[in-house]
C-alpha cells in the first residue's frame, strides 16, 4: 500500500466512519428516547468543555502541536519549510 493511500485511509476514511457511527448512535438514541436530559447535558457539555480547554491550551501554553507543521503536514514539512516566506503584513509592500 502506498503512503498516500495509507494516509487517506488513516486520516480520512477511518475518522469519517467513526464520526458517522457517532452521529448514528446520537440520532438513534434521540429518536428512541433512551437518553435523559442529564445524559445530553453531560455528553454535549463535556464535549464543549474539551473544545474550550483546547482553545485555552492553545492561547496560554502555545504548544508546538498548533504551530509545528510536522504534526499536521507530515511528509510535506520539507517542501513547506523550503518555500519562500510570504511577505509580512507590516512590510509596506
Amino acid at each position: 500500500m502506498s503512503t498516500v493511500v495509507g494516509d487517506l485511509i488513516l486520516g480520512g476514511v477511518l475518522p469519517g466512519i467513526g464520526a458517522a457511527f457517532m452521529a448514528f448512535v446520537t440520532i438513534y438514541s434521540l429518536a428512541t428516547k433512551p437518553l435523559t436530559f442529564t445524559n445530553l447535558v453531560f455528553g454535549f457539555g463535556l464535549a464543549l468543555l474539551g473544545l474550550v480547554l483546547s482553545f485555552v491550551a492553545q492561547a496560554v501554553n502555545k504548544p508546538s502541536f498548533y504551530s509545528d507543521p510536522s504534526t499536521s503536514y507530515g511528509e510535506k514539512v520539507d517542501a513547506e519549510l523550503d518555500a519562500p516566506a510570504p511577505p509580512s503584513e507590516g512590510s509596506g509592500l
